[in-house]
């Protein structure tokens, strides 16, 4: 058997059900757009799952009383209600640190897309036209970024690199990581002044969603670039389309939306100033396959009741509550 996920699975005893995803890297082929009765489908009668991007709803948790594990494949959760999963004792889990290398290179693809015009020229030539305008240099420019976690931080670095200086803001922020990498922290409207591009770093939360709204744009500067390859919602996705609209800004890069999949007949589809891609940030010939590794690992040492480390599980409270993690649930 070959070393990676199946084999990590197979030999921590775990039995593997087959399903429709997961088996290719063709990138066509994958969880994206399930519907609840599919996801049910797939999962009825397993322990623990293994999971990219489809909805785990609790109408879904309530079918799926053998379950006692979701395993997500990277470092957001917000398609997992968890309080639902909290609740019918689900453990869940994701993998930390290994999509942030992915993500941090889509941003700054994005940020060199809009700067320099680059799918409006390919378009373009495509239709046999020869036409110029003019595009900015990142170099001696300011990145702004709203969130400095483990993708933001991998951003900024990379922007220095570039010869940019870098702001940014979070409501947690690693100072001495700031300081020692000359990353200057400020409040969210004095980055969004100060800022050329914008880059967005923030899981998406109550306090997060729609926190880059009309008022927010209007403080950016008629030039600035915004990037998104956090969440869709942390934009007043309406909002920016109006900006856009009107010239408000230079442009945008987007890898998220809201909702997704981005509907038909949306402005942004046809807009010249705007670089779209469909939340792949981690959709590298690398990152998935760390993630589903880790994932493996976490599933195996669940299998032996031995806990994930902490900075892994998002609901650790289940480890008192569940039956299965208490000892007192038979398998």
């Amino acid at each position: 058997m070959t070393d990676g996920p199946s084999c990590t699975l197979h030999e921590g005893g775990c039995e593997l059900v087959d399903g429709p995803y997961g088996k290719t890297a063709h990138p066509e082929i994958n969880d994206v757009g399930m519907r609840d009765a599919e996801v049910v489908d797939l999962l009825q009668g397993v322990d623990a799952a293994i999971v990219g991007a489809p909805h785990v709803t609790r109408e879904v948790l309530a079918q799926l009383p053998q379950l006692k594990m979701i395993a997500r494949r990277g470092a957001g959760y917000d398609t997992i209600d968890i309080a639902a999963a909290t609740e019918a004792g689900v453990l869940v889990t994701i993998t930390p640190g290994t999509n942030e290398l992915s993500v941090a290179e889509q941003a700054i693809a994005l940020m060199f897309a809009v700067a320099k015009s680059v799918v409006w020229y390919h378009g373009e030539l495509q239709q046999g036209a020869w036409r110029r305008r003019l595009g900015i240099e990142l170099d001696g420019k300011t990145l702004g970024l709203v969130g400095v976690g483990r993708i933001g931080s991998r951003v900024a670095l990379k922007a220095k690199a570039l010869g940019m200086s870098v702001v940014a803001y979070d409501v947690a922020p690693n100072v001495e990581w700031a300081a020692a990498n000359g990353v200057e922290l400020l409040g969210l409207e004095d980055v969004l002044r100060r800022a050329d591009v914008i880059s967005l770093h923030t899981p998406l939360l109550p306090s997060t969603r729609g926190m880059i709204g009309a008022a927010e744009i209007e403080l950016m500067k008629p030039t600035a670039i915004l990037v998104n390859t956090a969440r869709g919602p942390v934009i007043d996705q309406p909002a920016l389309v109006k900006a856009l609209e009107d010239r408000r800004i230079f442009g945008a890069g987007l890898d998220t939306f809201d909702p997704e999949p981005i509907e038909e007949g949306s402005p942004l589809l046809t807009m010249d100033n705007v670089v779209l891609t469909p939340h792949v940030g981690g959709a590298t010939r690398e990152a998935p396959a760390r993630g589903s590794q880790l994932a493996a690992e976490f599933v195996v040492m669940a299998s032996r009741r031995e806990r994930p480390p902490a900075a892994a599980v998002i609901n650790p409270e289940v480890f008192e509550v569940s039956p299965y993690w208490t000892g007192t649930h038979p398998s």
